[in-house]
């Protein structure tokens, strides 16, 4: 599974203290330093060359980029796709053109990675938009199966539905600073507003991160 930590840090804001403390204890979920720590060498293994490195790197980035996609797609791109097939597609461009990454660092990494993101969902958005799929034309996805589906991670599902639901001035707060880890004095600079009152519009994203996880949980998503 990619990206644990994210995922559960996500849920955790949503559901309150309680939770954040039970992710933190156990199970597969692993610190944001120890995410950060593994993640730092495998990086350094995939630029030394090392394939299985190079595939679990990626592999750590599929859940955040399904939900990063999740908060990112429009509706009538999403009406002709699944976030999921639009995070393998990223995912596969990536590892692609891993060799034009001249970094070192995660940080590096991730703004290379999601450099790669944007154009790669500009590239879908343009494609489906035209409308002139051809046969073997290179963007043609690989779609998921209905056993795929039943088989995807209940708590990636529950973020999913709740950031889909949510207004896209709050999916993009959620995207800047939870997904693309970005400061708030940088994404301040980007939309015009001071870091408080981005760390204050995150937390009112957060608060109905958790109302509409309430509800999916209820059934009423």
């Amino acid at each position: 599974m990619g990206t644990p930590g994210l995922t559960a840090s996500l849920a955790s804001a949503a559901d309150g203290p309680k939770s954040a403390r039970a992710a933190a204890r156990g199970g597969s979920l692993e610190s944001p330093g120890r995410m950060a720590q593994d993640t730092k060498l495998i990086l350094s293994s995939a630029l030394g060359g090392d394939a299985a490195s190079m595939g679990q790197l990626f592999e750590r980035f599929r859940n955040r980029t399904v939900l990063w996609c999740e908060s990112k797609m429009s509706e009538q791109l999403r009406s002709r796709m699944d976030a999921e097939d639009a995070a393998h597609d990223i995912l596969a461009q990536a590892l692609k053109d891993f060799h034009q990454f001249h970094g070192a660092s995660i940080d590096q990494f991730g703004a290379w990675y999601w450099t790669v993101a944007e154009n790669r969902l500009r590239d879908l958005v343009d494609y489906h938009g035209a409308k002139k799929r051809q046969p073997g034309d290179p963007l043609s996805l690989s779609q998921t199966s209905p056993s795929q589906a039943a088989a995807r991670d209940e708590l990636i599902v529950r973020v999913r539905r709740a950031i889909q639901a949510l207004p896209e001035e709050y999916r993009a707060i959620i995207r800047l600073v939870k997904l693309e880890q970005r400061a708030p004095e940088e994404i301040g600079m980007m939309l015009g507003k001071t870091a408080n009152a981005i760390r204050i519009l995150l937390c009112r994203a957060l608060k109905q991160l958790k109302a509409n996880m309430g509800e999916d949980a209820s059934g009423r998503l």
